[in-house]
């Protein structure tokens, strides 16, 4: 499990290594790249159930929740800006049913992204 949220953090990561440089939004192919990143990290999330404060995983969502950051700041979505900041405020208060309630709603805002900017 380890080596499978490291890889869902640096897929994710990817993504994001030039916008975070230049205000622009990742490509559509690196944009479903992390969105697949996402989704196996809610999928992670439910086989590991608890997650531990300063483990793999809370550090992992750190991670992930900071870049989602930079992707609703670069697009100025407000429904991504407003899930992202419910999915940080549960990951602080290590809430898990709000946790994966607001990653759910992440990842439905993030998918309307990749809808809107990958099928021009």
């Amino acid at each position: 499990m380890t080596k499978f949220i490291s890889a869902v953090v640096i897929a994710f990561f990817l993504g994001l290594s030039s916008p975070v440089y230049s205000n622009e939004l990742p490509s559509c192919d690196d944009l479903a790249e992390m969105a697949n990143a996402l989704e196996d990290m809610e999928g992670a999330l439910k086989e590991v159930g608890t997650i531990n404060e300063g483990d793999e995983v809370d550090k992992a969502l750190e991670e992930v929740i900071d870049g989602l950051k930079v992707v609703a700041l670069v697009e100025d979505d407000s429904h991504l800006s407003e899930s992202v900041l419910m999915l940080s405020q549960a990951w602080e208060k290590m809430d898990g049913a709000a946790l994966m309630s607001s990653l759910s709603q992440t990842i439905d805002d993030f998918d309307v992204i990749i809808g809107k900017e990958c099928t021009k």
